[in-house]
């Protein structure tokens, strides 16, 4: 805004400040340039939106992998097994956030193959070789 003032140009009001992509748009028009701020600006933020929303789908996945293990590990435990799940990996999405193939790594070496359904805030977890 200063520079602006300098040059004998007024600046955009205050108001579009608010509003990113007009202030920037208007700015660039009263300097004669191109939208080279608001080019960058909106390539920024789609950027930053692709990002938030691929963590937001990890952390997801992670926090169904996390509840996954511990409902693996009662399984194992009500069968009278000693065994535990160390993690969930190796997901793969069946039907569209419901049906989940994974494999539970136990603390035995030995990798199972589960099934993980989820029914609103409920999961289940299928070991295939148990049936439950």
């Amino acid at each position: 805004r200063t520079n602006m003032v300098k040059q004998g140009i007024s600046p955009p009001s205050f108001i579009w400040f608010w509003f990113p992509v007009v202030y920037l748009r208007q700015r660039d028009q009263k300097q004669d340039k191109p939208w080279r701020l608001m080019q960058v600006w909106l390539l920024c933020t789609a950027l930053s939106i692709a990002g938030i929303y691929l963590l937001n789908r990890q952390s997801g996945t992670e926090n169904l992998a996390q509840s996954a293990c511990a409902v693996v590990t009662k399984i194992l435990h009500k069968e009278g097994s000693d065994e535990r799940c160390i993690r969930v990996t190796d997901m793969h999405e069946e039907v569209s956030g419901r049906f989940w193939q994974a494999q539970a790594l136990l603390n035995t070496g030995v990798k199972e193959p589960v099934t993980i359904e989820v029914r609103g805030r409920d999961i289940y977890v299928v070991l295939p070789e148990t049936g439950e």
